[in-house]
């Protein structure tokens, strides 16, 4: 879905990894200190609109790798089911787990 990496040539025949996909654009993986999970968190104002500009410049290929962070972030979102990220799947499955008496604290914070 990201499209062709554009910025790197093809050495001995071997394409460069495609570009993350559009809908990565809106979240990063972050690990809860707490829970000692991964959860999803919403890009800061200032770091959304760097990643907006340099989503801009992929078309043409004229944009530079994403940091280091980012990378891991888009390579875990790219590995992960896209379904996840949609808000009526996951109400779905939390309402299923919830009236099969799987309930309580735990899996409303699942």
């Amino acid at each position: 879905e990201g499209g062709p990496d554009l910025s790197v040539p093809s050495y001995f025949g071997v394409e460069p990894p495609p570009l993350p996909p559009a809908w990565t654009d809106k979240v990063r993986p972050q690990l809860q200190k707490k829970t000692k999970r991964y959860g999803l968190k919403r890009y800061p104002k200032k770091a959304g609109k760097a990643r907006r500009e340099w989503r801009a410049l992929t078309a043409a290929g004229q944009h530079k790798p994403p940091p280091p962070g980012e990378q891991e972030g888009d390579m875990m979102l790219t590995l992960t089911c896209k379904d996840v990220l949609e808000p009526e799947r996951m109400a779905e499955a939390l309402f299923a787990q919830l009236s099969a008496g799987g309930g309580g604290a735990a899996a409303a914070a699942a």
